[in-house]
């Protein structure tokens, strides 16, 4: 339930957000997806993940490595886990949208607690993606290899950050 829990098909896959991209030839795209029918809820309008090409790129790897558990729809604790992400960081980019990356849970739940914005060396969110070793990794189950691309992906995006007191402009 840790990692299942807190998604209402209870599978871990792929979300309409992570569809929502421009498609080349021979890609999916979220157009695609829903016409095959293989969303449970199909998003009304397009969605649109904020930001610099970076920034969606980072946002859309926590989505789809990290959201499933760290969200804020999970179930309460109670019984056996193989892992408990029972913490206040949220991941989760929501079809509905948000108007900048600062509006996102993400930006509001991790920076200035696992992400000191500039400083990916100072960054928690970045050691626990750069390694693989019990109780210090990200992902925290069924990864074996560092992503090296998430990696150099998730420190550029940390280090071109600029820090504010508030997340929101």
């Amino acid at each position: 339930m840790a990692c299942h829990g807190g998604r209402r098909s209870r599978v871990l896959g792929f979300s309409a957000v992570q569809f929502s991209y421009e498609a080349g030839a021979g890609q999916l795209d979220l157009a695609d997806v829903i016409a095959r029918g293989w969303l449970s809820s199909p998003p009304s309008r397009r969605i649109a993940v904020p930001g610099t090409a970076t920034e969606r790129a980072a946002l859309g790897y926590l989505q789809g490595n990290c959201a499933h558990c760290h969200n804020q729809a999970r179930p309460a604790r109670s019984g056996s886990r193989c892992y408990d992400p029972y913490n206040s960081l949220d991941f989760w980019l929501r079809a509905d949208g948000s108007g900048s990356p600062a509006e996102t849970p993400t930006y509001r739940s991790a920076v200035g607690n696992v992400i000191q914005p500039g400083d990916a060396s100072r960054s928690r969110l970045l050691d626990l993606v750069a390694h693989r070793a019990r109780g210090r990794q990200m992902p925290p189950l069924a990864t074996e290899e560092v992503d090296e691309h998430a990696v150099r992906l998730l420190r550029e995006w940390i280090d071109d950050m600029r820090w504010s007191r508030s997340p929101i402009p």
